[in-house]
């Protein structure tokens, strides 16, 4: 629909995030904690979207001549032929990231043949969605050359680790690692 000129489209996003930490020693342990927030906004909004349903009976009537119609073969036609099938769609999308991490280590934990056997451990914790909502008519289809779904999720993780550096010779040392999610 050359008549109504070409389709502007504005997305914008808006982004927060908020992160905090600390960093310390615990007796022994050198320990660290940390949490995140973070949160993303979009939205779009497109402007002269085609509706199927109302263009296809506006060219169909063009075509057979009859008044009111839209004819592709016309150069100019009248605002009144095309505006009826011309919409604006909206598109809303909400994502957020939250963790929250501790973990705690120390050279010696303990002595294994008059070396130290140094130990690690941490928690882990995070939770993650997403909230995308289509527009209502792409969604059913009714926009020309356009199709869009909805979708919404989310999921949590935590996790849990620990490992121990252990002394075998003078040069040589083993990592035992175990972590659960």
């Amino acid at each position: 629909v050359y008549e109504a000129a070409k389709r502007t489209s504005k997305v914008t996003s808006k982004t927060t995030r908020v992160v905090g930490g600390w960093r310390g020693t615990l007796g022994k342990w050198d320990s660290e904690g940390a949490i995140s927030l973070n949160q993303n906004k979009l939205s779009d909004d497109a402007d002269k979207q085609s509706l199927l349903d109302k263009s296809t009976v506006a060219l169909q009537a063009g075509l057979l001549g009859k008044a009111g119609g839209y004819d592709p073969f016309v150069l100019n036609n009248p605002e009144s032929a095309y505006l009826p099938f011309l919409t604006t769609t909206s598109h809303r999308s909400t994502s957020k990231l939250s963790s929250a991490e501790w973990k705690m280590s120390t050279p010696e934990l303990f002595t294994l043949g008059g070396e130290s056997v140094g130990f690690a451990w941490g928690l882990q914790g995070s939770h993650e969605s997403i909230d995308d909502v289509a527009d209502p008519q792409m969604t059913a289809g009714n926009i020309v050359n356009f199709g869009a779904t909805s979708s919404k999720a989310s999921r949590t993780v935590y996790s849990i680790y620990g490992e121990l550096n252990v002394p075998i010779a003078k040069q040589v040392e083993m990592q035992l690692a175990l972590r659960g999610d």
